[in-house]
């Protein structure tokens, strides 16, 4: 799903590769955090 996020191009400049991968991370991350069928391990209403 990471890759996805990242262009074609990048794949031939490492560096930009891992700061755009890094950024999917994130943006994945924040996504899921507010996604209403996610439920984040440390929240006070989990089982």
């Amino acid at each position: 799903m990471v890759e996805q996020l990242i262009p074609d191009a990048m794949g031939k400049h490492p560096h930009s590769m891992k700061a755009y991968r890094e950024a999917a991370q994130i943006i994945l991350s924040k996504y899921f955090e507010t996604c209403d069928a996610y439920e984040h391990p440390n929240s006070a209403t989990a089982p």
